[in-house]
């Protein structure tokens, strides 16, 4: 047996899950910086912005927890792979398009 079975080069799936741990917190950075520029470049008081990051924190949400399991799923009969792969798949995909539709 390995000696080492926590480090991370011998786990692949321990990898993918810190690199998506990584792009998730990339991700949410962005929200510190944008509260500052909705401040500066619309003159949004600290209740406006909070206001719209709810809103945004709502659809997040929804999307979460009423479409990630049958879009998973789906996505699991259609490709092949793991259940676990499919929602990370499905998550991360969700994000990028959430940040798209943001930006």
């Amino acid at each position: 047996t390995d000696p080492r079975p926590h480090q991370v080069s011998a786990n692949p799936l321990l990898r993918e899950y810190l690199f998506a741990f990584l792009l998730h917190e990339v991700s949410t950075a962005v929200y510190l910086s944008w509260i500052l520029y909705l401040q500066w470049r619309f003159l949004w008081s600290a209740a406006r912005v909070g206001i719209f990051l709810s809103a945004i924190g709502v659809v997040v949400g929804v999307t979460q927890g009423l479409l990630l399991r049958p879009t998973s799923a789906a996505l699991q009969r259609w490709v092949g792979e793991t259940y676990e792969r499919a929602v990370v798949g499905t998550a991360l995909a969700a994000n990028a398009l959430h940040f798209a539709l943001l930006a």
